[in-house]
């Protein structure tokens, strides 16, 4: 699973003789993977894994419909090429609201000749995807709780 390969990779690099907990969050286009590990020099012991649909593109692709309908006055939930065009442009941007604080939602020609866009704040994604990441976050204290552990005692949490 790719949550676990990029603990051992932060294991190889960040190596600490100290016991660390460390979550690994591998987020994909409809999904959460995730694991919850226990770093201590070389050793890795795997605590517990589980995966969970979280379709934040989704979200974002609601969010640009809405906008475009209150903006233009133009509904495009029923044209299927606008939607998938749309997908694409969300994905990109959700990609880079992980590495960056704001980005654009950018789609030419996708109105009947007239190119849309809308920037987007890593704050304001999250606010709008806050039900969703909260439902993960009781996921991950069921996770915690399965390990007789408190959420206060992860040390590490990577976000892939």
């Amino acid at each position: 699973k790719a949550p676990t390969a990029a603990a051992i990779a932060f294991s190889l690099t960040n190596l600490s003789k100290v016991a660390r907990e460390v979550l690994v969050l591998d987020f994909g286009s409809s999904y959460c993977d995730f694991c919850l590990l226990t770093l201590e020099g070389m050793n890795i012991v795997e605590r517990a894994v589980g995966s969970e649909i979280v379709d934040l593109d989704s979200i974002l692709v609601r969010f640009c419909v809405t906008d475009i309908k209150l903006r233009y006055g133009i509904d495009v939930s029923d044209d299927w090429v606008a939607l998938l065009r749309l997908s694409q442009a969300c994905e990109s941007a959700k990609k880079k609201l992980s590495q960056w604080n704001q980005t654009r939602v950018d789609v030419e020609n996708l109105l009947a000749g007239q190119d849309y866009c809308v920037a987007m704040s890593r704050g304001y994604f999250e606010e709008f995807c806050y039900r969703d990441i909260d439902a993960l976050l009781e996921i991950f204290d069921l996770c915690l709780e399965e390990c007789g552990l408190e959420r206060d005692v992860v040390d590490v949490v990577l976000v892939r």
